[in-house]
C-alpha cells in the first residue's frame, strides 16, 4: 500500500478471527469483523493511515465504524457488508443494521464534538434504496 493512502475499505475479505493477528500493515492501523474459523465468506476490513489520529472505532457483526481526525478534518468511515437474503449469516433485518449504524453515528458525533465528514460504504447486496432515509 501507498503511505499516501487515507483509508482502505474491504467488504467479503474470507478472514476468520485467526487471522487478525497476522494482519499487520506498517504505517497503518486496521479494524476488522471477522467470520468464526468455521463459517466462510463475509468480513470486514478498514485500514486507516497513519496521519490520522484514532478517536474511536467499532466493530460489530455487519458493519465496523471508526472516527478519525487530522489537522482540522474529523472523519467518520462507516463500512458495511450485509450478505445477501439467501445466506445463512444474513441479518434478519437489514433496516435494524443501518438503525444501528445511525445510532452509533448519533453518539459519536456528541462524543467527538461533531464530525466534518461522513463516508457510508460498503456492500449491501442491493440494499441501498433505503440508506439515504435510514441514515438522514
Amino acid at each position: 500500500m501507498d503511505r499516501g493512502a487515507a483509508f482502505l475499505c474491504l467488504q467479503e475479505t474470507h478472514l476468520h478471527s485467526r487471522h487478525a493477528a497476522q494482519l499487520m500493515f506498517p504505517y497503518y492501523h486496521v479494524v476488522g469483523s471477522y467470520r468464526g474459523v468455521e463459517e466462510q465468506g463475509g468480513g470486514i476490513l478498514t485500514v486507516v493511515g497513519e496521519a490520522w489520529r484514532v478517536l474511536q472505532d467499532a466493530c460489530r457483526e455487519f458493519w465496523v465504524g471508526i472516527v478519525v481526525e487530522h489537522a482540522a478534518c474529523k472523519v467518520g468511515v462507516v463500512n458495511v457488508y450485509i450478505p445477501p437474503t439467501t445466506s445463512a449469516y444474513a441479518p434478519a433485518s437489514y433496516e435494524a443494521v443501518l438503525s444501528e449504524v445511525h445510532e452509533w453515528l448519533v453518539a459519536v458525533r456528541m462524543e467527538v464534538g461533531g464530525l466534518t465528514h461522513g463516508v457510508v460504504c460498503g456492500d449491501f447486496n442491493a440494499r441501498a434504496g433505503a440508506l439515504v432515509s435510514e441514515l438522514a
